[in-house]
């Protein structure tokens, strides 16, 4: 297994065996985040699916002097988010 660093360098030059070894690492956190949102009448299947597209945006947006805090946002009655700008959640 290779350290999340070096997983996260792999991914973002689009190696698809890295992007899945990292995803596989962090799919118990997004499962469990979209089942908070199941609760607003969401569709579970469909929120962590949301999430994992931004989880992959995350990855390609990652730049390595940002400390993890900054990656994540506390967000009131709704739990830990990704922080993402707006418009890096623009799909062209």
């Amino acid at each position: 297994m290779y350290e999340l660093k070096e997983l996260i360098a792999k991914a973002k030059q689009k190696d698809l065996k890295a992007m899945g070894e990292l995803f596989n690492q962090f799919k118990p956190l997004l499962k469990s985040g979209s089942k908070i949102y199941s609760k607003y009448g969401q569709k579970h299947e469909d929120v962590f699916q949301q999430a994992a597209l931004l989880f992959i945006l995350a990855v390609y947006d990652y730049k390595e002097e940002k400390n993890v805090k900054d990656i994540f946002k506390v967000v009131s009655r709704r739990g830990i988010m990704l922080n993402l700008e707006e418009d890096k959640l623009k799909i062209s």
